[in-house]
């Protein structure tokens, strides 16, 4: 990862964090389990990092990245029970 990407990534960290773990609480009704989500959603991100640094919309980038996440998690859990 660049010295770009690092600095991008930690920006969209700062300013799209919260907003991602009030939108997994929504759904997932855990915090917790909101906060995992949100971090699987960044690492994905660091995976991926070229995708979504050169995104032109990197916050529905990280939206959609998260929503499948959290819809993995829900399978998970319901498999569970």
């Amino acid at each position: 990862m660049t010295v770009e990407q690092t600095a991008f990534l930690t920006k969209q960290y700062l300013e799209k964090r919260r907003f991602l773990l009030e939108y997994a609480e929504s759904s997932l009704h855990n915090y917790a389990l909101s906060e995992e989500a949100v971090q699987q959603t960044f690492e994905i991100a660091c995976r991926k990092i070229e995708d979504f640094y050169n995104s032109p919309n990197p916050a529905g980038w990280l939206t959609k990245t998260l929503s499948f996440v959290v819809r993995n998690l829900q399978r998970h859990q319901r498999s569970e029970r």
